[in-house]
């Protein structure tokens, strides 16, 4: 019996280290577990008076733990009569037995106990008189869900949340020790875009974490609905029922604030000076601070439509896995830590595959509660039925796909086959240009060949100085979190006939493109959006399927009647990261670039030899890997 006790009381202890809220959850448990046990204990004893003390151990101790659980203030409430009954007792056992001391004491006792059943009472009525008013009804619901966390259990692959993180923190270049965050994949269930959840670090005074997820197109007006009703609601009364929930909320506030581009990475505490008055720069941002938990941010309209699904958790430091979800439930969005479910990873698969074929289609049928909402064959047939064509698609991909990363824990859908499949319609490779000065552009190469070519937007998140073409631009049309490149095709004779053109060229594998992209005819920035009304172009009406974009830039009439616009221009986006992987060669423009760019290369000792006394790079001879002139060749795009 001593042996169990100290064994409970070391997972007490143990707990309790991790996570006070978590060890108030373990203690109590095993407080009911224990007293069980010296219930079972006296009886077999035949110890009934013990038995009976044991017995309403027991039962508080399981009331208290449901209350834990569930919050209810009418279990709340039936504990405190229940102690009530049995002080009442003990004051009675006491006064008859002349302990009038300790009968004192018990009548103490039931005074405040009798003042805290009615706070609750008063609390109760409060809330039920809440409960009936309709604005109050979606905040209602959202601390409800604040209690629900039987998805996080001792296997959730965040359970402790700061180690998870610092362990899994991605840093592609050692010598340079630059973090990209660390990523987990397969949660949030149809919530998160991707299911993919990027953790950062944040040097700061107040805040020690920040996650950064993209919501379904689908839940972005839920979510900044849910916000607008937050702002209607006066502040005393949400901390009214912060208190009525039991939810630690010392303070609460939701800030609207107009911040620099730049800033947008940053706690709000450090956006405080704009940089730029030109309003091209700048964009709104609603943001609701929770004092002792942390803040959500959001953007507060269209503007920069890559923010528009993007999500930021500022989370205060010494925060754990069950303070980030309280968070996430203020706002409705407690379901982004649950696992994501087979189910969920078979639409994502079916979805990927109609957007990346059938994107004019896929496109608004994916913002439909339909979509999410069909079973898996029932929404295979929808979508057979809107486009016939899908039918052979999914037949020849679906089975197969599997799943690429794009950073060390995250990952992206991969049509395994699509690569052989371009090859057939006439597709060599993807390329992109490196502008800059020569030495410039040197540093680029070397970052690029080993840290893989970064989307801009990847870039500025990670506090990187290299802003691209057109970060605003991009940021704007939704573009931003892209590689951009494009289609090298057999119809192509000669670099210098593409739009985008320099000294220095890379040649990236059409393996690439498995791993999902769109793409357009002429340049329109990359854009996301599918809005009508914005100066960008509209990605629902100008997208191609990949089939479709390969066979239209390589058609000799488009080429000959219209190369001047559609052809140089043309672009095709790859998310966020193109690893050194598919990195098939490098193209300058005359041997004065190469030869310098190779005295780099040796420097950054990027440049090894092989048993046979062979430059290699990246995997391949350097003779074969480096080339010089503007004439396209399908070998250069050989691995």
């Amino acid at each position: 019996k001593q042996a169990l006790k100290l064994a409970i009381n070391i997972t007490n202890i143990a707990a309790s280290t991790f996570s006070w809220n978590l060890g108030i959850l373990i203690t109590t448990s095993t407080s009911v577990l224990e007293s069980f046990y010296d219930v079972s204990y006296a009886v077999y004893n035949k110890n009934y008076e013990e038995a009976l003390q044991s017995l309403t151990r027991f039962v508080n101790n399981t009331i208290y733990l449901a209350i834990l659980l569930t919050g209810s203030l009418e279990l709340n409430l039936a504990n405190i009569v229940f102690l009530f009954l049995i002080t009442s007792v003990d004051m009675t056992k006491h006064v008859i037995s002349g302990r009038y001391f300790e009968g004192i004491c018990a009548l103490i006792q039931l005074g405040l106990q009798a003042q805290s059943g009615i706070e609750i009472y008063k609390m109760i009525e409060r809330r039920n008189a809440y409960m009936k008013l309709e604005k109050f009804q979606a905040i209602l619901k959202q601390l409800s869900g604040i209690r629900k966390v039987n998805h996080i259990n001792s296997d959730h692959p965040l359970i402790n949340l700061d180690a998870s993180v610092k362990e899994n923190e991605c840093i592609l270049d050692k010598s340079k020790n630059q973090s990209f965050g660390s990523h987990f994949f397969g949660l949030g269930e149809n919530v998160v875009k991707g299911m993919n959840l990027e953790f950062n670090s944040i040097n700061d005074e107040e805040i020690g974490t920040k996650l950064d997820f993209n919501v379904n197109h689908i839940k972005v007006d839920t979510l900044r609905n849910s916000i607008i009703e937050l702002e209607q609601i006066d502040k005393q009364e949400l901390l009214d029922l912060f208190n009525i929930f039991s939810i630690p909320v010392q303070d609460f506030s939701i800030t609207r604030k107009t911040i620099d581009f730049d800033d947008s990475y940053q706690p709000l505490s450090k956006t405080n000076q704009r940089t730029s008055d030109d309003p091209f720069y700048q964009f709104e941002i609603i943001e609701l601070a929770f004092k002792g938990f942390g803040s959500i941010r959001i953007a507060a309209n269209d503007q920069y439509w890559y923010m528009k699904s993007h999500v930021q958790i500022f989370l205060e430091k010494e925060r754990n896995i069950y303070d980030l979800h309280s968070v996430l439930s203020f706002v409705g969005l407690d379901n982004v830590l649950k696992l994501s479910s087979e189910t969920d990873v078979k639409r994502m698969k079916i979805g990927h595959l109609f957007r990346m074929f059938h994107p004019e289609v896929a496109l608004k049928f994916e913002t439909t509660i339909e979509y999410f909402n069909l079973s898996i064959e029932a929404l295979k047939n929808e979508i057979i039925l809107l486009v016939p064509d899908m039918e052979k698609i999914f037949s020849r991909y679906l089975e197969n796909m599997s799943f690429d990363p794009i950073f060390p824990g995250k990952y992206r859908v991969k049509i395994n086959g699509l690569k052989e499949d371009l090859i057939e319609l006439g597709a060599y490779g993807l390329s992109a240009a490196i502008f800059g000065e020569n030495t410039e552009s040197y540093d680029r190469t070397i970052s690029i060949l080993k840290n893989g070519m970064i989307s801009s937007e990847t870039r500025h998140n990670h506090h990187l100085n290299a802003p691209g073409l057109s970060k605003h631009a991009d940021k704007q049309t939704g573009g931003s979190d892209n590689v951009f490149t494009q289609m090298i095709t057999e119809s192509l004779g000669s670099y210098e006939e593409l739009f985008y053109n320099s000294s220095i060229r890379f040649l990236f594998d059409l393996e690439a493109v498995e791993s999902g992209s769109h793409q357009y005819v002429y340049d329109l920035y990359g854009t996301r959006r599918r809005d009508k009304s914005n100066d960008w172009g509209n990605y629902l009406d100008s997208s191609k399927g990949i089939f479709d974009f390969v066979s239209a830039i390589k058609s000799k009439i488009i080429f000959d009647q219209f190369r001047w616009y559609l052809y140089p221009g043309h672009e095709i986006m790859i998310k966020e990261r193109i690893a050194p992987d598919f990195i098939n060669g490098i193209v300058v423009e005359n041997e004065k670039i190469k030869r310098d760019l190779i005295k780099a290369l040796d420097r950054a000792e990027m440049i090894k030899r092989n048993e046979l006394g062979e430059d290699i790079l990246n995997g391949k001879r350097l003779e074969d890997f480096i080339h010089v002139g503007h004439e396209v060749k399908k070998a250069h795009f050989l691995r």
